[in-house]
C-alpha cells in the first residue's frame, strides 16, 4: 500500500479550481518531486495534505487512513511534517531552543525525551551553532533550522515547499545532501520545487502539475523529454540542459 494517496482531489476558490481532480500515490521510502509552472496548484496540494485546506472533493489517505478534513495538528501527530519556503523561526530563542519547541509540540508522546536534538542538529550541519541566537543566522542557515524543527516532529512523511528558493548553487547542493540523508534515515519526502538542479539530483519520480491537474508522472529523465512538460514548463533549451545532468547518480 502507498504511504500517501491523493484521489480525485479538487480545491476551488470561488470560480477557480486550484486543484482539479488530482490523483497520484507516493510510495514509502521514496523522494517524490512535484513541479510545474506558477499557479499549477503545487502549494495548494501541500496545504491539502497537511490539513491547512479542506478539499472540495476527493480524498487524501495517509497509511490507508482518511486524513482529508482533519486539522493540521492531528495530521502532524500522525507523522506528517512540513518545511516551508519562508522561514519562521522563534526569535529571541537559540537554535537548540527552536528545535526543542518543535520536539515538544510535534512529538506523539507527552515528552521530548525521545527526540535527539543533538543528532538532528548534526544531521543538518548546525551542531556547532546550537547556542547561537537565530537572529544571527544567515538565510541558508535558517533554511537548515526549518529542516531541524521539522525533523524534531519525528515525521514519517516530510513535505518540502520550495525550500531551495533564493539559495546560491553551493547552498542548494548542501541542502540537497541533507534531503538525501534524511531520506536514508527512512523518511519519505514529497518535494515541491522549482530548482530543477535539486529535483534531478534527488527524485526517483516526478509529478508535473498544470492548472491543478496531473500532466505527467515519470522519472526525471523522462520528464525532461516529455513534449507536454517542455511546452508548459521547462522550455526546449532548459530541458536539453537538464537532460544532460539527469544521468548523474542519485542516492
Amino acid at each position: 500500500m502507498a504511504l500517501l494517496q491523493v484521489k480525485d482531489v479538487t480545491v476551488g476558490f470561488g470560480g477557480v479550481k486550484a486543484l482539479n481532480g488530482l490523483s497520484f500515490e507516493v510510495n514509502q521510502g521514496e523522494i517524490f518531486g512535484v513541479i510545474g509552472p506558477n499557479g499549477a496548484g503545487k502549494t495548494t496540494l501541500l496545504n491539502v495534505v497537511s490539513g491547512i485546506i479542506r478539499p472540495s472533493a476527493g480524498e487524501i489517505l495517509y497509511r490507508g487512513r482518511l486524513v482529508s478534513g482533519l486539522p493540521t495538528h492531528t495530521i502532524t501527530r500522525l507523522g506528517v511534517g512540513r518545511v516551508f519556503q519562508i522561514t519562521q523561526p522563534f526569535h529571541g530563542l537559540t537554535v537548540r531552543e527552536n528545535v526543542l519547541v518543535g520536539a515538544y509540540f510535534g512529538t506523539r508522546k507527552s515528552s521530548t525525551s525521545t527526540v535527539d536534538v543533538d543528532a538532528i542538529l548534526e544531521l543538518v550541519g548546525m551542531d556547532k551553532l546550537a547556542s547561537r541566537p537565530v537572529s544571527e543566522l544567515s538565510v541558508a542557515m535558517r533554511k537548515r533550522l526549518e529542516f531541524a524543527r521539522a525533523l524534531a516532529l519525528r515525521p514519517d512523511l516530510l513535505l518540502l515547499d520550495e525550500v531551495m528558493a533564493g539559495l546560491a548553487p553551493t547552498e542548494v547542493d548542501y541542502l540537497t545532501g541533507i534531503v538525501k540523508r534524511i531520506n536514508r534515515e527512512g523518511i519519505t519526502i514529497v518535494m515541491v520545487e522549482h530548482v530543477m538542479r535539486a529535483v534531478m539530483a534527488t527524485c526517483r519520480r516526478v509529478l508535473v502539475m498544470h492548472l491543478g491537474k496531473h500532466l505527467a508522472v515519470d522519472a526525471p529523465e523522462a520528464v525532461t523529454r516529455d513534449n507536454r512538460v517542455i511546452e508548459v514548463y521547462l522550455g526546449r533549451r532548459y530541458a536539453e540542459r537538464m537532460a544532460g545532468t539527469a544521468g548523474e547518480k542519485r542516492g
